[in-house]
């Protein structure tokens, strides 16, 4: 990837063509692995925190690393689970993301001890604590609701059922089904 910089286009008495714009620093210029070239007004660069596209442009970040580290993996449930559910640890969230079917996918961030401490785990000593952490954590513990009213009943004004009744727990992790993987977690901007 090539750009130049910019520079006016007065004096074209014509129409600019495309090398015309490319070395006024109006398009970059992408070179293909066949030798072909793109050119384009815009190149957006979302391919990561290594982005290949930010370094070719010469776009500078900084950054720093946090002591904590995210396990990552896949899990599955006895039933489907619809929805996204998050649950904040002294040591960082957990959070639990519905991909279809029976199952979701697992990231909980924690320090780093702690982290290769659970990904050395037996699995069912892993799934007991994926478990724990989304259901008995930290905080109040309300029941399961069982009088399949709406959760969001308080919208419409009955104001007898409590927070406490229209509290719902996660879908139960029952087997994992994917390697836990362990990424150190940084920003960059």
């Amino acid at each position: 990837m090539d750009m130049l910089p910019s520079s006016s286009l007065t004096g074209l008495g014509e129409v600019p063509s495309t090398a015309d714009l490319f070395m006024r620093g109006r398009l970059a210029k992408l070179e293909l692995s066949d030798g072909n070239n793109v050119y384009a007004k815009l190149v957006v660069g979302a391919d990561g925190s290594k982005s290949r596209v930010r370094e070719l442009a010469g776009i500078k970040t900084t950054g720093w690393n946090y002591s904590q580290n995210a396990i990552i993996c896949t899990v599955e449930h006895t039933v489907e689970n619809f929805t996204a559910w998050q649950r904040f640890l002294p040591n960082g969230p957990i959070a639990l993301l519905p991909v279809g079917d029976k199952f979701s996918n697992i990231v909980w961030t924690m320090d780093p001890t702690e982290a290769s401490d659970r990904r050395s785990m037996s699995e069912d000593d892993f799934i007991k604590a994926v478990n724990d952490a989304l259901d008995y954590g930290y905080g109040p513990h309300p029941e399961t609701t069982s009088s399949g009213g709406s959760s969001l009943s308080w919208l419409t004004g009955d104001v007898n059922i409590s927070a406490k009744e229209r509290f719902e727990t996660p879908p139960k992790v029952v087997k994992l089904s994917s390697e836990r993987m362990m990424f150190p977690l940084s920003l960059r901007h």
